[in-house]
């Protein structure tokens, strides 16, 4: 290194400097597989996320939740935090169990939140997938309850 100390004059110092790196631990996995979640009077609300609290989620996640609201109860889920790699990495909002197109209800990604939703019916899916690149900081939704509305405006 080279340092000018004015036009006319140049002087050579030597200098070391220390650093350090930090690997990443992708191998990680906040969440994985498919968990229930049943939620009743006295469970309601309930916090769901990816897991990955403070930190980014991990690089190919694939985790499915399913949510059973108690009987004669809608689901309403909602999102507190969203921030997902746009049009990559995906929350997807199934009604039922499966993961079948016929029962998709939305699918979400980037970091504008939803409005409120609430889901008819005995069980809902949602399932959180990454890819290997441009991990965020994840989701964390609010799951409660609601006794069945014949208000169908607002639902799903």
């Amino acid at each position: 290194i080279k340092l000018v100390l004015n036009d006319s004059s140049t002087e050579f110092f030597k200098f070391q400097t220390a650093f350090a790196t930090k690997n990443i631990d992708q191998s990680t996995r906040f969440c994985e597989g498919n968990k229930t979640i049943a939620i009743t009077d006295s469970t309601s609300p309930v916090l769901l996320s990816d897991g990955s609290g403070q930190q980014h989620y991990t690089i190919n996640s694939d985790c499915k939740w399913t949510i059973k609201p108690q009987a004669g109860h809608d689901l309403v889920m909602e999102f507190l935090a969203l921030d997902t790699e746009l049009n990559v990495d995906s929350i997807y909002l199934f009604r039922g169990e499966k993961t079948a197109q016929t029962d998709l209800l939305l699918q979400l990604s980037g970091d504008k939140l939803p409005p409120k939703i609430i889901i008819e019916g005995d069980t809902a899916l949602l399932w959180f997938v990454s890819d290997a690149q441009n991990q965020a900081k994840g989701f964390e939704v609010k799951l409660s309850l609601s006794p069945h509305s014949t208000n169908s405006d607002e639902k799903r």
